[in-house]
């Protein structure tokens, strides 16, 4: 039965072009939450922004489809977080400009993570030269797929956990003055 879980669960972040994932509100203190972290940058900067699990059980999959302003943001790079187990895989797909998919899950079978908090995934984003100054949401959807969850969680026996989800956002701030440079003669 577990493994029937898993393939739908699987089936699920297939039919969403990898991942499915609760709304960009700020997330109700559940058991069980997902959170998308703040930074702030520059225009040219690159900014890493966690995604952090804090769960009270022990969490095997996790899949989330964010969005965000590709005019500010450029398409980011992903990768899985310290919290990942050596027998899960981590995945990033980008349906299209201003969203992101992300996967992470055991391939051959239901595998618990590593811990119950930390970080999962790790996002790169490069703010564009022309971004305006200001928050930029980084936020959760079912754009294009709305019978699907924006995010879902699994626990170790595959069934699905309840759970508050977070958004997260990129600050973006003036570039600095840059310093004179006197030339003496």
């Amino acid at each position: 039965m577990r493994h029937a879980k898993a393939a739908q669960f699987i089936l699920a972040a297939a039919l969403a072009g990898i991942a499915v994932g609760i709304g960009g509100l700020p997330a109700p203190r559940l058991a069980n939450t997902i959170s998308i972290g703040q930074v702030a940058g520059s225009p040219g900067d690159t900014v890493s922004l966690p995604v952090t699990l804090e769960s009270a059980g022990d969490c095997s999959a996790l899949l989330l489809r964010l969005e965000y302003d590709p005019g500010a943001l450029e398409a980011p790079s992903a990768g899985g977080g310290a919290i990942l187990a050596p027998a899960h895989s981590f995945d990033a797909f980008s349906p299209q400009p201003g969203r992101l998919n992300l996967v992470a899950c055991g391939l051959i079978e239901i595998a618990p993570f590593a811990s119950r908090t930390g970080v999962v995934a790790e996002l790169h984003f490069r703010i564009r030269n022309d971004a305006p100054k200001g928050p930029i949401e980084i936020a959760l959807t079912s754009a294009g797929t709305p019978d699907l969850p924006n995010s879902n969680l699994l626990d170790a026996a595959g069934a699905t956990l309840a759970h508050g989800v977070a958004a997260g956002r990129v600050i973006v701030k003036p570039r600095p003055a840059s310093a004179k440079t006197w030339m003496l003669y």
